[in-house]
Order: C-alpha cells, then sequence, then structure tokens
C-alpha cells in the first residue's frame, strides 16, 4: 500500500499524471482519503493496470485529450444508465441468479416422480433418472464460465422434433 507521491515516484509519473490515470478509471485507490488520510493505492493492481493502459495503442489520429474525453464520455454513459436505474446492482442480479438456479434445480429433481405420475417410466426406473439428473446436475455446478457452458452446448446430442 502506497500513498498518490509514492505511486508517482514508482511510475516515474508526476502526482498530477496520476490523477489523471484515476480519473479516467485506470487505477483505484484500495483506500479513500479520509480525514486527512491521503488515497492509499495497492502497488499489484495500479502497476500493471498503467502497464496495461500504456500497452493499449491509441485509435488512429487520438491525442491523449481526445482519449480522455472518449474515457470521460464512458463514465458518463455508466453513470447516466445508473441514475436511470437501468443497471443493476451486482449483489441484486447475483441474489436473483442464485434463486433463478435453486428453482431450476429443484425442478429437475422433480422430474422423476412427475415422469412415474404421468405413466412415462415405471417406479422401478425413478431411481435411475433420479441418479442421470443428478450427474447433469453435478456437470452443470462445475461450470466455471461461458467457455465451458459453449464446450457442454457443442457436446450435446442435437434435440428431437416432437
Amino acid at each position: 500500500m502506497v500513498t498518490r507521491p509514492e505511486l508517482a515516484r514508482v511510475l516515474g509519473r508526476s502526482v498530477r499524471s496520476v490523477d489523471r490515470l484515476e480519473a479516467a478509471g485506470t487505477i483505484k485507490p484500495v483506500a479513500p482519503p479520509r480525514r486527512g488520510r491521503p488515497s492509499r493505492y495497492d502497488l499489484t493492481r495500479a502497476v500493471p493496470a498503467v502497464l496495461a493502459h500504456e500497452a493499449r495503442p491509441p485509435a488512429a489520429g487520438e491525442s491523449p485529450r481526445d482519449s480522455y474525453y472518449r474515457v470521460q464520455a464512458a463514465i458518463g454513459e455508466t453513470k447516466l444508465a445508473r441514475d436511470r436505474r437501468e443497471l443493476l446492482p451486482r449483489a441484486q442480479v447475483v441474489l436473483e441468479g442464485q434463486a433463478y438456479i435453486r428453482a431450476t434445480m429443484a425442478q429437475l429433481r422433480a422430474i422423476p416422480s412427475r415422469l412415474i405420475r404421468a405413466g412415462v417410466i415405471p417406479r422401478a426406473s425413478e431411481p435411475t433418472v433420479a441418479d442421470l439428473i443428478r450427474e447433469a446436475q453435478e456437470e452443470m455446478a462445475r461450470w466455471q464460465s461461458v467457455l465451458d457452458l459453449e464446450r457442454a452446448a457443442a457436446e450435446a446430442p442435437p434435440e428431437r422434433a416432437a
């Protein structure tokens, strides 16, 4: 954890340059200033963020000022979307997603008994169907990324026409 002047020294920049990087959203203080205490930055986050920012080539003919205005416009659009309630808080999205998954899993677990009541399978087949559904749920629980979802979709057998 370092202060803004210390971060400027590490980066070989001026404090004003660090201010610009923060305003552009390239770096963020881990501990914002409070009661006379300066902002604190995590070097392990700030330095790679600045290096990645510098590695990005500017758009053709774009000056640093143009880049700054483009970033400010993007920040403004995000704030406007938040004010219009077009963006949802992350916690709300996570909670609603988890509730959806729990309801989906409950519906899947109910399939064997529903198949028996509908007369599609005999009662003796219920454990086998329940095991197949449990295997599918365990596989789904292992998915960690969109790539896993795409891979699972590609490996799935084609849907049959009803």
